[in-house]
């Protein structure tokens, strides 16, 4: 793979004063064509940089995966307490709700009928 001194500084983020300075260490080789010179990467240290890459983002993948279990552990945990403790908790009485409507709609009736005899009762 050819690039030139820009591309191969932008592509790896560093200065072309740096890509300059690989070459002159020999760290970098370099061919000429048409006056322009490019840089000749190997293709080996490409891999070498791929393996070194993909064995870091491995690594970060089981570091977060290993924190994930660690969370949902924790959170386990709470779910379980919270369902003991409610599970011991009485439940409220039951309430037919049939039942209470028409019980409600006779005590106002009685209630009225009361209040008509205290009315007669006072004329």
């Amino acid at each position: 793979m050819k690039l030139t001194i820009k591309e191969y500084a932008e592509a790896n983020s560093i200065s072309t004063q740096a890509v300059y300075a690989k070459i002159k260490r020999g760290t970098l080789t370099t061919t000429t064509l048409k006056g322009i010179q490019y840089i000749v990467e190997n293709d080996t240290t490409n891999c070498n940089d791929l393996v070194a890459k993909v064995e870091s983002l491995t690594q970060q993948l089981l570091d977060a995966k290993e924190e994930i279990i660690k969370v949902q552990n924790q959170s386990m945990q709470v779910l379980t307490a919270y369902i003991t403790e409610t599970k011991s908790l009485q439940p409220p009485a039951t309430v037919d709700f049939e039942e209470e409507i028409p019980k409600k709609k006779k005590e106002k009736k009685k209630k009225k009928s009361k209040k008509k005899k205290n009315k007669k009762g006072k004329k």
